[in-house]
C-alpha cells in the first residue's frame, strides 16, 4: 500500500476590498449599527453590533446572512440552501452595544450548516441599556 502525501494549500485571504464588500450589505439593515470581518488564516471572524431591540431569532438570521455574503464575495465554495461546506471556518458574534453578546454560531469547514451555542441571558442588558446607542468605538469595532 503506497501512501500518498497530505498536500496542504494556502488558503486565499479575503482583501480588504472583499471584506469591505461584505461589509456594506449587513450595515443596510435596521438593527444593525456595524460590522467587522477579521480573517486569520482558514479562521474568518464576524462580529455584528445590533440595537438592543434585537432579538434572538433576528440575530442569527442576520448571522446566516453575514457568512452567505462572505461566501459569495470571497473565494470559498458559494453557499446553498444550507449555507454549504467551504474552505472557512466561521465564527459569528452578534452583539449589544454594552458587549453582551444576544448569539454566537460557528460553521466548521466541513459542516453544512451553523450551529449556536447557548448564550447566558442575553436580554440582561435591557435592564441597564434600555435606548442606549454605543459609538462603534465602545465595543472594539
Amino acid at each position: 500500500m503506497l501512501l500518498t502525501p497530505q498536500v496542504a494549500f494556502a488558503v486565499p485571504q479575503m482583501t480588504e476590498e472583499e471584506m469591505e464588500m461584505a461589509m456594506e450589505p449587513m450595515r443596510l439593515y435596521n438593527e444593525v449599527i456595524d460590522v467587522d470581518v477579521k480573517q486569520v488564516g482558514r479562521k474568518i471572524n464576524l462580529t455584528i453590533l445590533v440595537l438592543g431591540r434585537t432579538g434572538e431569532a433576528a440575530a442569527r438570521e442576520l448571522g446566516n446572512s453575514f457568512i452567505r455574503i462572505v461566501k459569495n464575495i470571497s473565494q470559498d465554495i458559494d453557499p446553498d440552501s444550507r449555507i454549504g461546506t467551504g474552505m472557512y471556518h466561521y465564527t459569528v458574534r452578534i452583539v449589544f452595544p454594552d458587549e453582551v453578546d444576544l448569539a454566537v454560531g460557528k460553521k466548521f469547514a466541513q459542516q453544512s450548516s451553523m450551529y449556536w451555542l447557548k448564550v447566558k441571558d442575553p436580554n440582561k442588558h435591557l435592564k441597564d441599556f434600555q435606548g442606549h446607542e454605543a459609538d462603534p468605538e465602545e465595543v472594539g469595532l
